[in-house]
């Protein structure tokens, strides 16, 4: 509780995974870099740590302890993916995520895959899928109860 009070954590977290067979890849680098970029870009994104933004090199980014626990994951001596910590401003992160989304899908167009983590992610996710869920759940609830009274009244001019 002290913690708390000392920090006070308002920020919301999202991890965005990176794959790539060889992290000092030059494109990949530069990809990293222009991702980055593009994500401190937005409004509700508050800041971030990359192989890119945070470390002072590539090399600490992979080595030093620290940084290698927050930004590099796989094997211990081949490291298959970096990671994008990137903290939100926004309370209701929904436009932000959307934006997060393009981005992805421009990235992935370069033939990488992008994984997005995180309860501001997962708490999106789960709000489209119920609004989905609903509209289908209403659709279907009345096109029975449409069936059920042709059916009982067995007329279409009643």
């Amino acid at each position: 509780m002290r913690i708390k009070k000392e920090f006070p954590q308002k920020q919301r977290q999202l991890i965005i995974g990176l794959p790539h067979s060889d992290l000092k890849d030059k494109s990949y680098i530069d990809d990293i870099q222009a991702f980055s970029e593009d994500l401190l870009k937005l409004e509700g994104v508050d800041s971030l740590f990359s192989l890119t933004h945070g470390p002072s090199d590539i090399e600490e980014g992979i080595h030093n302890p620290l940084w290698k626990r927050l930004l590099v994951g796989g094997e211990e001596k081949h490291p298959d993916v970096s990671f994008i910590v990137t903290f939100l401003k926004a309370k209701n992160p929904s436009q932000t995520i959307k934006e997060i989304e393009q981005l992805e899908k421009k990235f992935e167009r370069k033939g990488r895959k992008v994984k997005i983590s995180g309860v501001p992610y997962f708490v999106e996710q789960m709000k489209r899928n119920l609004t989905q869920d609903m509209k289908n759940f209403t659709i279907a609830a009345i096109v029975l109860c449409g069936l059920t009274l042709l059916i009982i009244f067995r007329s279409f001019k009643n």
